[in-house]
C-alpha cells in the first residue's frame, strides 16, 4: 500500500490535524496518535520500523484504505486521470454550446466591446445552432445550452423557442437538454427568464446589477464584482450559491464573461478575505478548487461558443476574431481546433508529480506555460483552509 499522491496535511493551531484528499474531497480529522502514525507510514525509512501488527495501527491503516488515502501499489493515480480526462473529452454523447443571442444591454458599462453596434442573432445564425444539434442526432445523451449576452433576456424570443424545441427533441430522442443563462440580474430580467415554461439548470447574475424586490428570495449563482459586495450580499438570503468573479474589464468581452473560464479565480490577498466572509456566513461559494476532467471550453473537443454572428470559437479570448474560429464542431484536424487538442498536462513533467493535480490541470493555454502555477502552488494553504470551513458550514447546515 502507499499514500496517494494528492493527500495534504492541514495543520490547524490548537486544534486536531486533517488529512484531506483532493481526488474524493475528503476531510479525515487525525489524533495525536493518528497524526504520528501516519506519519510514520508515509515515510518509507520509518515505516520499516513501525508494528504494522500493532491493533491501532491496523485500524487506522484501514480507515485510511476504505477513504481512499491509502491506495495499492499497482494504482497509477496520474495515468488514471489522463485516461479518465480522454474518456470524457472525446465523448461525443455530450455536447455543451455557449451561445451570444444578442450584444445589447442596457448597463452602458464603461468600455463596452457591444455599444457601437448592438445586434440580435440573425436567421442564418439560429439556423446554424439548430444544425449542430442536429448533426450528433443518434447519439447524444447530454445537451447544454448556456444563452450570454449582452443581456439575453433582450432577445427572449429565439431563447423560448430553441428551448422548447431542444426540450421536445431531449424527450424523442432520449438524451437530457439543460440550459442556463448569463443575465444582469435586473428584477424584469430575472422575471422574463421565470415567466418561460422552461426550467433554467443555472442562472448567473452580476451582483452588482442585482435589483431588490420579488426576486430577492431567487437562490442562484451569481456572478459578483467586488465592489460594494459587503451591502450586496444582504439583499441575498442564507445558501446563495454565489461564484465570485473579480471585475476586470476586458477590450473584447462583456464584464460578465471576463474570467467566467477559470475555475477558481487567482484572488489577491483581500479578495481571499470576502470569500472567507462569505463561507462564514453561509453562502456557498461555488467556485472554490475542485476536481476537474478539464481545465476550461477550449481543451474540451465538445464545448463551443457562438457569437452573435454564428461564428464558432474554443476559447473567450478568440471571440470577435472570426479568423481565430472554426469550420464546424467535428473539424478536429483544423488548425484553430487542433491547438487546443494538445493539451495534456499528465505529460508534463512537473504537472505530472504535482500534487494538486486535478484542480489544477495546467494553467490557461491560451497565456505562457506556468504562468498559472503560483496562484496554484502559493495559494495552497489558503485554498485548503477555505475548503475546510466550506466542509464545516455545509455539514452543520
Amino acid at each position: 500500500m502507499k499514500p496517494s499522491l494528492y493527500n495534504h496535511i492541514i495543520r490547524r493551531r490548537g486544534r486536531p490535524q486533517l488529512l484531506f484528499n483532493i481526488l474524493s474531497r475528503r476531510l479525515l480529522e487525525l489524533s495525536p496518535v493518528q497524526s504520528a502514525m501516519y506519519g510514520g507510514l508515509v515515510v518509507p525509512i520509518t515505516r520499516n520500523l513501525m508494528n504494522l501488527r500493532d491493533p491501532a495501527v491496523e485500524q487506522f491503516l484501514q480507515l485510511l484504505v476504505d477513504q481512499g488515502f491509502f491506495i495499492t501499489d499497482e494504482r497509477q493515480e496520474p495515468l488514471e486521470l489522463e485516461l479518465a480526462s480522454h474518456q470524457f473529452r472525446f465523448d461525443t454523447g455530450r455536447l455543451c454550446l455557449w451561445v451570444q443571442n444578442t450584444t445589447r444591454c442596457e448597463e452602458n458599462c464603461p468600455d463596452c466591446p457591444y455599444q457601437p453596434e448592438p445586434k440580435d442573432m440573425g436567421q442564418a445564425a439560429l439556423e446554424s445552432l439548430e444544425g449542430l444539434v442536429a448533426s450528433r442526432a443518434g447519439c447524444l445523451r447530454q445537451l447544454e445550452v448556456v444563452w450570454f449576452g449582452g443581456e439575453p433576456t433582450l432577445n427572449w424570443e429565439p431563447i423560448s423557442r430553441l428551448n422548447r424545441s431542444f426540450t421536445a427533441k431531449a424527450s424523442s430522442d432520449g438524451f437530457l437538454y439543460k440550459w442556463g443563462i448569463v443575465s444582469n440580474g435586473r428584477s424584469h430580467h430575472l422575471k422574463t427568464i421565470h415567466i418561460s415554461t422552461e426550467t433554467p439548470a443555472h442562472v448567473w447574475l452580476n451582483l452588482e446589477s442585482l435589483d431588490s424586490g420579488e426576486f430577492e428570495t431567487h437562490r442562484s449563482i451569481l456572478l459578483a464584482s467586488l465592489q460594494g459586495i459587503e451591502d450586496l450580499i444582504r439583499r441575498l438570503p442564507p445558501l446563495s450559491r454565489i461564484r465570485l468573479q473579480p471585475n476586470r474589464p476586458s477590450a473584447r468581452l462583456c464584464r460578465n464573461l471576463n474570467g467566467l473560464c477559470q475555475r477558481t479565480p487567482n484572488f489577491g490577498d483581500d479578495e481571499w478575505e470576502v470569500v472567507r466572509r462569505l463561507i462564514e456566513s453561509g453562502f456557498h461559494v461555488v467556485n472554490l478548487p475542485e476536481p476537474a476532467l478539464v481545465p476550461c471550453l477550449a481543451a474540451d473537443p465538445q464545448s463551443f461558443i457562438m457569437d452573435v454572428d454564428g461564428n464558432l470559437y474554443k476559447c473567450w479570448n478568440s471571440v470577435g476574431h472570426p479568423q481565430r474560429g472554426l469550420p464546424g464542431i467535428e473539424d478536429l484536424m483544423h488548425y484553430n481546433f487542433i491547438r487546443w487538442l494538445d493539451w495534456n498536462p499528465y505529460r508534463v513533467y512537473h504537472c505530472r508529480n504535482c500534487n494538486i493535480l486535478p484542480w489544477c490541470l495546467g494553467g490557461c493555454l491560451d497565456r505562457p506555460g506556468d504562468e498559472d502555477c503560483g496562484q496554484w502552488r502559493y495559494s495552497l494553504r489558503e485554498m485548503l483552509k477555505l475548503l475546510v470551513l466550506d466542509n464545516e458550514k455545509r455539514t452543520v447546515a
